[in-house]
């Protein structure tokens, strides 16, 4: 990640950085904290680091430091509403927030409870190296719970595949490709999926319900908005707190 020069920076506000899914393997070391590190430029900036270890990178952050004018926020990485609950003890310990990467089928009654509990106020949702196919409705059901509940939602982004939509006004219209391809693929709310090479079955012929397109994400794609619009809300004020470790 480059550093940030002086002239990016607006009245010595922290740029808000991520570093998604962080130590995914069995064991985060110390040159996993050393990449890190390298990872920060001198500038001052918020980092968003997500992990499945935040115990090991909270104790190595206390012990060996960050860089001056570095804010840092450590995130639990979860994929269903299991782990959640099980990161539920770290919050305000060793992590500040929940990182959901990516979803894989609708948000679980478990799930929907886990959000209403006093201990969630963050949720970040997405990752630009994620590579699940998810339907979107899903992560606006999760946007949805999250504002409704008084949680800060911050999106990291699609990832890999985006609906392939127009919009018109307020309405999104859903392009469907005329061939099968790995290009593209249907996804029902339920997590079917259909009009790929796997399945090549078109289903918006015959007027069924709960389907979208998806499209493989391209290089200029905007991938980090939900229906047009950014969300990158968190529960700290806006200023920077030189060296820090914030787990709450």
């Amino acid at each position: 990640m480059p550093a940030l020069t002086q002239d990016e920076l607006v009245e010595d506000v922290p740029v808000t950085l991520r570093i998604g899914a962080m130590g995914t393997s069995d064991v985060f070391d110390r040159d996993a904290y050393t990449r890190l590190l390298a990872s920060m430029g001198d500038a001052p900036a918020r980092y968003l680091v997500s992990t499945y270890h935040t115990d090991e990178l909270h104790d190595m952050l206390t012990q060996y430091g960050v860089p001056t004018n570095t804010e840092v926020h450590i995130g639990a990485v979860v994929t269903s509403a299991a782990q959640a609950r099980e990161a539920l003890p770290r919050i305000g310990n060793s992590c500040s927030f929940l990182h959901v990467t990516e979803l894989h089928g609708p948000l679980t009654a478990d799930f929907l409870d886990i959000l209403t509990l006093d201990a969630v106020q963050w949720v970040v949702m997405g990752d630009s190296c994620a590579t699940s196919v998810m339907h979107p409705d899903w992560v606006r059901d999760l946007r949805d719970h999250c504002v409704l509940s008084g949680i800060s939602f911050d999106f990291a982004g699609w990832g890999a595949w985006v609906e392939n939509v127009t919009h018109c006004g307020r309405e999104r219209v859903v392009r469907v490709p005329r061939t099968v391809s790995d290009a593209f693929c249907a996804v029902h709310v339920s997590g079917k999926v259909a009009l790929c090479p796997a399945n090549p079955y078109n289903p918006f012929p015959y007027g069924e319900t709960g389907w979208t397109v998806l499209r493989k994400a391209g290089n200029s794609d905007d991938t980090a908005t939900i229906d047009g619009r950014g969300w990158s809300e968190a529960p700290f004020e806006l200023h920077s707190f030189p060296g820090d470790v914030h787990t709450h």
